[in-house]
């Protein structure tokens, strides 16, 4: 199993669509009392420590948001083995993938302000660049097909055993990528002559260098950093503030820990991904594919802003979903559309999230209109199980709310 099989698979184990609790709810209007509250919370709490029994992962951070706004955190196991340091609702940890949503976000704030159109030709943006004329598909693809993954880009850029050879640098020499002389456009260029996987629009391929040339096109279009976009749009106005753009010196992270099999799919990284100063490697080359370290808390919450419809004036859910692509099914086990994988649930209804795999790390947010309810898991290890651990939470939640 190459590199990008093993993601793919991460990626449709999000889907758990087993073992789903059965409840009649009767939607948003439904508030949960104080002590209920409490019992919700202690409920989480052993079934998050049953988990980690079960599966033996380092440690895990959770959080559930009710209706009425009441959050619900709680951990479990080691933030750091080693050093015996108890995993807290307050460890930060990489979210993978989800950072896809706040690229996804910047967009679609960008078109609410008349800034651009989804429907838009990437070479508007981006032709000027020297890679882009014999990029896959490069006059034919539109930003939306960045972001539901339909441009026909065949490979992602972490697949080239040249920029792969960096990120191994940047452990060795304790270095950054941008020290090494490695840019953006670096990542975008890796796919330059590559043949299409499939016309423009017509087909499914999850990689996270379309979200590279997503945030190129924020950046040229706002002319701001999609950092910048990001923190001003959606992170300060909210408050979410332990979601940062991760570097390679932060504090407050949770070392992650990566299983030898895994390590080895990357050439052979080290099974600890953090210390006392930050990452031991540059999270900095994950870039618009996702890049952001946050705490499961702010997750939830950002989860609920996104997928519900607050997350910016205007209507963009209508966009997300005419978006969805039912192909990613095969792919993921889930439709997939603007920065969002949905499944229609038999019990539950419409189910909005996203997946995140770093290294070292996995996490999973998730929002259901019909309880208004959202849940957030981060693992600090690569664990398979991830789903079947933020099913059971969801299911919890879903019953105390619907009660």
């Amino acid at each position: 199993m190459n590199r990008a099989q093993f993601l793919r698979r991460l990626m449709a184990a999000a889907v758990f669509p087993a073992a789903c609790a059965s409840v009649s709810g009767r939607g948003k209007d439904v508030q949960a009392p104080a002590q209920s509250h409490r019992e919700l919370a202690a409920a989480m709490q052993t079934a998050l420590d049953a988990q980690k029994a079960k599966h033996g992962f380092p440690g895990a951070s959770a959080a559930i948001l009710l209706p009425d706004g009441s959050m619900l955190e709680a951990a479990t196991g080691f933030a750091d083995v080693e050093k015996s340091i108890a995993m807290k609702p307050g460890h930060r940890m990489p979210m993978g993938s989800i950072g896809k949503t706040f690229i996804a976000a910047a967009i679609l704030a960008l078109v609410q302000d008349g800034v651009l159109r989804l429907d838009d030709k990437v070479h508007t943006y981006l032709g000027d660049r020297p890679w882009y004329p014999t990029w896959p598909n490069a006059d034919a693809i539109t930003v939306r097909m960045l972001l539901n993954h339909s441009t026909g880009a065949p490979y992602d850029y972490i697949d080239r055993p040249d920029l792969l050879a960096k990120l191994k640098q940047t452990i060795d020499e304790r270095t950054t990528l941008a020290a090494l002389g490695v840019t953006h456009d670096d990542y975008a260029a890796a796919l330059s002559g590559a043949a299409a996987e499939f016309p423009a629009g017509e087909g499914f391929h999850y990689t996270d260098v379309n979200y590279v040339l997503a945030a190129m096109v924020a950046e040229t279009a706002a002319g701001a950093s999609i950092e910048a976009q990001v923190r001003k749009g959606f992170l300060k106005p909210f408050q979410l503030s332990s979601i940062e753009a991760q570097r390679k010196t932060m504090a407050g992270v949770a070392p992650g820990y990566l299983p030898e099999a895994v390590a080895q799919q990357f050439g052979g990284l080290p099974l600890k991904s953090a210390n006392d100063d930050g990452f031991v490697y540059d999270p900095e080359f994950e870039w618009g594919g996702g890049g952001y370290v946050g705490v499961a808390g702010d997750l939830a919450r950002w989860g609920k802003l996104y997928f519900s419809g607050a997350a910016m004036k205007g209507s963009y859910l209508a966009e997300m979903h005419a978006s969805r692509r039912a192909e990613a099914v095969d792919a993921l086990g889930a439709e997939y559309g603007l920065a969002l994988q949905f499944i229609k649930d038999p019990k539950f209804g419409d189910r909005l999230f996203h997946g995140g795999y770093m290294l070292g790390y996995i996490a999973k947010t998730e929002y259901l209109p019909r309880y208004d309810l959202a849940v957030s898991l981060m693992i600090n290890t690569v664990d398979l199980a991830y789903a079947e651990i933020h099913q059971s939470l969801l299911d919890l939640a879903v019953a105390a709310v619907a009660s």
